[in-house]
């Protein structure tokens, strides 16, 4: 744990997941937004914009209800876009959720945290690495059986 969880804070920080926390505010108990498919794709795409305006080049792995609502159509509706990738460093960390700021100031729906990666304080941390790479690999071997 020691030496890979030193590796996790230099590329990340140790403030990081701190700010990625779910934090009391007024109106929490409030229920959360239904983002559906529409909202998500224009929201994402957003992102993107933000990210190629930047001149990042930055992959993320959805999972969860995002997955479900885009891709899959198992549901109609989410509440927020879970993301994970093991080798973000700080910098492309940050573009993405800047990004995710911005898609918040262009759409009423979007909460401050639509676009987080909380999903990572589930996954055992020696997986990671592993979850990343299996996981763009099939994304590469997807989008090129797309044509």
């Amino acid at each position: 744990m020691g030496q890979s969880w030193s590796r996790w804070q230099q590329r990340r920080g140790a403030k990081t997941l701190q700010e990625l926390a779910p934090h009391k505010t007024p109106g929490h108990e409030d229920p959360l937004p239904d983002l559906d498919r529409d909202i998500l794709l224009t929201a994402l795409n957003n992102v993107a914009s933000y990210i190629k305006k930047k001149g990042g080049d930055v992959t993320v792995v959805a999972v969860g209800g995002a997955v479900n609502t885009i891709h899959l159509q198992s549901r109609s509706v989410t509440h927020d876009v879970d993301f994970y990738n093991n080798h973000l460093t700080a910098k492309d960390f940050e573009t993405p959720l800047n990004g995710a700021r911005e898609a918040v100031k262009k759409h009423k729906s979007l909460e401050e945290d639509w676009f987080n990666n909380r999903t990572i304080l589930f996954m055992p941390r020696d997986q990671c690495a592993a979850l990343t790479d299996e996981a763009l690999l099939s994304a590469r071997s997807y989008s090129r059986s797309l044509g």
